[in-house]
């Protein structure tokens, strides 16, 4: 304060009587008095509850800034996923319903059996997005049970087979079929759509 002609703030840790540290914010400005003898105008807040307060705050943001970064690449993940399906749904019921007199039903059944497949793929994709909201809401429920990892494993590949076929790859597994899995159903399926999807 002896160098400074202003009013000074800063803040410092301190303890209490009984040795619980505590933050105080302090202000302080040198007068001189009338009588000649200088003193000092000094405030004391302490701010330990207040500064906790911004620290919980500011970890929220943080949580909350980097939940809505998962949600935004979960949703571009999943717009970029659809559009595969969706896009083989149009192509086909366009050729049927702008072109029925050129195709034989040899045809329309195959496409009719190409159409259930983007239905079945389209409806894993929004079932996997009701089970992440579910996840992030803390209501998916976990009920573990012995399971034929083979089996699940070919449901999610001839789930995912339209999406790997447009994308010109090939999905082939090799489990051995006495292999068995604990754990729920629905998790396990769900990571093995993502793990196949990714």
């Amino acid at each position: 304060l002896d160098d400074n002609k202003e009013q000074i703030t800063g803040e410092a840790l301190w303890k209490k009587k009984d040795g619980t540290p505590i933050l105080i914010k302090f202000t302080g400005k040198k007068h001189g008095g009338s009588d000649g003898i200088p003193y000092i105008e000094s405030t004391i807040q302490d701010i330990t509850e207040m500064r906790a307060m911004e620290n919980s705050i500011k970890i929220s943001e943080a949580n909350l800034r980097e939940s809505n970064a998962a949600k935004d690449r979960f949703f571009s993940i999943l717009a970029h996923d659809l559009r595969g399906p969706f896009n083989s749904l149009l192509g086909l019921t366009e050729v049927l319903a702008t072109e029925p007199e050129v195709t034989d039903d040899k045809r329309k059944n195959r496409f009719i059996q190409l159409i259930y497949s983007s239905m079945k793929n389209i409806a894993n994709l929004i079932e996997n997005l009701l089970d992440w909201s579910r996840s992030q809401q803390g209501t998916l429920n976990y009920t573990p049970k012995e399971l034929d990892l083979n089996a699940i494993v070919k449901e999610t590949v001839d789930l995912l087979s339209e999406i790997a076929f447009s994308k010109q790859i090939i999905i082939s597994t090799k489990i051995d079929k006495k292999i068995k899995l604990f754990a729920d159903e629905n998790m396990a399926k769900t990571i093995l759509r993502n793990l196949i999807s990714n």
